[in-house]
């Protein structure tokens, strides 16, 4: 058994992975994590397959043809001295980057190379998270949300237990607050509102269909809602829908142990 890290972008893991003869075969989550706290997910465990497959390349390829480490680091260090000496444009494209350091490898690069930009692009993206909390507080970051605090739970089309933002450690604290066991005599309440049936929709307490054009129509009415519990002013817009009222009294009523969550592509994003 070997301790290690799986890493995709943005999603990570923690994991212990099983060997036999020497060949990875089972990939479970590490329960001495912090952060995954032994959590995983289908797209962790089935990562093992990615290493036996016989079509993967077996060495870097130049035109279309094999060569070596050595050639090619050769030839891109040339090329990279002769845009730089022209004062042309270099660019990096990247998944995500959460290593601190492959940032700062990436900072080195960048100082020998000053006109180098670094663009980050992952297939799931959480552009919008980043936008809707740099309009809102100047800095373009992804929270840290900890379901585990959380009374009660309100998502716009956030699919938080399969595919938003940190998935497996989402799961871990969400299975906290709802599991009516031994001593706990209450649960986070759940409520969804989406257009396509998800892990988490099905999940919920109460969950409501919408289209994807009512989403930030359904955040504003939401905004409103709480805002007239609270005798403050409300904004223009906003469409109610199937059960959002009673979210809207429940958030009130458990202000600071509330917490609400958008789909990136909605710039609604807060922490209540």
């Amino acid at each position: 058994y070997y301790a290690s890290t799986y890493i995709n972008g943005g999603d990570y893991c923690s994991i212990v992975v099983k060997t036999r003869e020497g060949r990875p075969i089972k990939v479970d989550g590490n329960p001495l994590s912090g952060v995954t706290k032994g959590g995983t997910s289908a797209q962790v465990e089935a990562s093992v397959l990615s290493l036996y497959d016989n079509d993967r390349l077996r060495a870097p390829k130049a035109a279309g043809k094999n060569t070596k480490w050595e050639d090619l680091d050769q030839a891109v260090i040339a090329k990279l001295n002769e845009i730089n000496a022209a004062g042309g444009q270099i660019r990096i494209v990247s998944n995500s980057i959460i290593s601190p350091s492959t940032v700062a490898v990436l900072e080195k690069f960048k100082a020998k190379y000053p006109t180098t930009q670094h663009i980050q692009y992952d297939q799931n993206s959480h552009y919008g998270i980043l936008k809707a909390n740099e309009e809102s507080f100047g800095t373009a970051m992804i929270p840290s949300y900890d379901f585990s605090k959380a009374k009660t739970i309100v998502s716009i089309a956030a699919d938080f237990l399969n595919s938003w933002v940190s998935p497996i450690e989402f799961t871990k604290q969400y299975a906290l607050v709802r599991d009516a066991g031994e001593g706990q005599k209450e649960i986070a309440r759940h409520y969804q509102f989406e257009s396509n049936l998800s892990l988490t929709g099905a999940n919920a307490d109460y969950r409501a269909q919408i289209k994807p054009s009512e989403e930030g129509a359904v955040v504003v009415m939401l905004y409103n809602l709480i805002a007239g519990l609270a005798g403050k002013p409300t904004t223009e817009g906003g469409k109610d829908v199937k059960y959002l009222k009673a979210a809207a009294e429940e958030l009130w009523k458990n202000r600071g142990n509330a917490l609400v969550v958008a789909g990136s592509n909605d710039k609604s994003v807060q922490t209540l």
